[in-house]
């Protein structure tokens, strides 16, 4: 079964999560996706950060939706809310060990701003925004969801490839997609 020309491939997940190397796999396989160079890579994100401008603003509107059809666009956790509900949303949602995401969090603001900002119970908060969006996510209608563990996708990237590309109803090469997943990157100590 093919997916319909005009459903939209929602990659999501809290910030920190996975969601650019979701990203760049679905692009590898084959899947044209909605981003922009607004944001550029840097050393915490080296291959970039896939994302489109114009959904930071979802809140004051989607005017961009449309040039999503078909496309995979990143739309991180707390924002995947707002989508309007008239869409067809293949939604990726990855999940990540909340330590972890803290952690990435915290150097992320750090590296941004020059010092900690993150609150002590970090953690808990993003858990709740996770749950948030994963129950929005399957109260849709009109969306199909997979959720895609972090470490599972970086044990098992070629498992993980053909999930994904059976999810997203498409004939992807998920060779190509497996090998966007850096290991080294991945594994690397919390600095």
């Amino acid at each position: 079964m093919t997916a319909p020309a005009d459903e939209i491939i929602i990659v999501s997940g809290l910030p920190r999560s996975g969601t650019s190397m979701l990203m760049q796999m679905l692009g590898a396989g084959g899947v044209a996706l909605l981003c922009d160079a607004a944001r550029p890579p840097d050393r915490l994100n080296p291959r970039g950060y896939f994302e489109y401008a114009p959904v930071r603003r979802i809140a004051s509107g989607c005017d961009w939706i449309d040039a999503a059809a078909g496309r995979a666009v990143k739309v991180v956790a707390p924002l995947i809310c707002q989508l309007p509900a008239e869409h067809a949303y293949a939604i990726l949602f990855i999940r990540r060990r909340l330590e972890t995401v803290a952690a990435s969090q915290q150097r992320m603001v750090e590296f941004l701003h020059g010092h900690a900002g993150v609150a002590a119970d970090w953690p808990a908060l993003l858990a709740r925004d996770e749950a948030d969006s994963l129950k929005w996510s399957n109260s849709q209608r009109s969306a199909r969801l997979l959720v895609v563990n972090y470490e599972d996708c970086i044990d098992n990237p070629g498992r993980i490839s053909l999930e994904i590309a059976r999810f997203v109803r498409r004939d992807l090469d998920v060779g190509k997609m497996s090998t966007v997943v850096d290991n080294s990157i991945a594994r690397a100590p919390l600095k």
